[in-house]
Formats: C-alpha cells, sequence, structure tokens
C-alpha cells in the first residue's frame, strides 16, 4: 500500500458510507417481514385453491361413487352363509 493510501481511506470512509442506513440489517429485515406479510393473504389462498382442485379431482374419479368396489367384494349374505361352513371346518 502506498504510503498515505490509509489515511486517504480512513478519511474518506464517512464521506463514502454517509448514503448508506446505520444499521441496515434491521431495515431489510424489516422490509422482508413487510413482504412476506403482504404475500401471506395470497400463499394462504393459493393453498386453499390447492385443496378445492384436490378435493375435486378425488371427488370426481369414479373411485368414490359409492359402488365403485362393489364387483370386487363379495355381497354381505355369501360371506355370511359362508361363516358356518368355515366354522365347521375349524372343529
Amino acid at each position: 500500500m502506498p504510503d498515505g493510501m490509509l489515511a486517504h481511506l480512513r478519511d474518506t470512509y464517512p464521506i463514502e458510507i454517509v448514503w448508506a442506513p446505520r444499521w441496515a440489517g434491521d431495515e431489510l429485515r424489516q422490509a422482508r417481514t413487510g413482504v412476506e406479510s403482504a404475500l401471506a393473504p395470497e400463499k394462504e389462498l393459493a393453498r386453499m385453491d390447492e385443496q378445492i382442485a384436490n378435493l375435486a379431482a378425488e371427488h370426481s374419479s369414479p373411485a368414490s361413487l359409492p359402488n365403485a368396489n362393489a364387483a370386487s367384494h363379495s355381497p354381505p349374505n355369501a360371506t355370511l352363509r359362508q361363516a358356518p361352513t368355515d366354522l365347521e371346518a375349524a372343529d
């Protein structure tokens, strides 16, 4: 570093930073929380729209219909008729 450079930097430092906020971290934090709180209702609406879309998709699919899986299940009477046979086989 050339002679006098350190003294020059020391003298010009306050002039160069006079425009900057004294506590930039606090101001940035406040600005960020302000933006987050301003965007919170939009995020909530987006989340609710997604939930509605998911529910609509679940209820519009054929699997959500009451008798959609009826073919894969045996009727209750057939199961009840088979129960005594199973008990007799177990004895």
